[in-house]
C-alpha cells in the first residue's frame, strides 16, 4: 500500500513540474512578445512629432448638410486634406450603401440629397481636428457617430 502511495505522489510531482515547466514557457515567450513590441513603439515616431508633417496648412473643416434644411444641428463635420477627393468619397460611399456612417446612409437612403461646404482652410492638421472636435465635442452630434478631434478618428 505504501508503495501505490508512493507512485501516485510521483505521478502527482511529475505532472506538477511538467505544468510549471509549460508555465515558464508560456511566460518567458510573452516576455520576449512584449519586449519586441515595446521597442517597436519606441522606435515609431508619432505624426504630431515629426516637424515636416506636423506645420503644413493643408486641411480644411467641411459639413455636410442634407440639401434644404435649415437645421444646423443636422450636420456632418469632418477633416480633410484634399476636399473634393473627399466629397467623392462620401459621395460613392452613400451611393454603394457602404458609408461607414450610417446616420448619413440612413438619410440618402430616405432620399435625401448632401451638399458639402467648406468652413475653414489653410489649417494645420492639429487646428483642423481642434476646430472639428470644438463643432462637435461628444458621440452622436448632429450626423456624426464619433466626437471630432483625435478622439474621433478610431471609429
Amino acid at each position: 500500500m505504501d508503495v501505490d502511495i508512493t507512485n501516485e505522489l510521483n505521478f502527482k510531482m511529475i505532472q506538477l513540474g511538467i505544468a510549471v515547466f509549460i508555465g515558464f514557457i508560456l511566460a518567458y515567450w510573452l516576455f520576449t512578445r512584449v519586449i519586441k513590441q515595446w521597442q517597436y513603439i519606441k522606435e515609431v515616431r508619432p505624426y504630431y512629432v515629426q516637424s515636416a508633417l506636423r506645420d503644413v496648412k493643408n486641411h480644411s473643416v467641411y459639413i455636410i448638410k442634407v440639401e434644404g434644411e435649415s437645421d444646423h444641428h443636422r450636420v456632418y463635420v469632418g477633416v480633410t486634406n484634399n476636399f473634393e477627393r473627399r466629397f467623392g468619397e462620401h459621395k460613392v460611399q452613400l451611393e454603394s450603401g457602404s458609408h461607414a456612417n450610417h446616420k448619413m446612409q440612413n438619410v440618402f437612403n430616405e432620399g435625401g440629397r448632401f451638399v458639402m461646404h467648406r468652413i475653414g482652410r489653410d489649417y494645420t492638421k492639429m487646428e483642423a481636428y481642434s476646430k472639428e472636435h470644438q463643432l462637435r465635442p461628444k458621440w452622436n452630434t448632429g450626423l456624426n457617430i464619433a466626437p471630432g478631434g483625435l478622439r474621433g478618428i478610431h471609429y
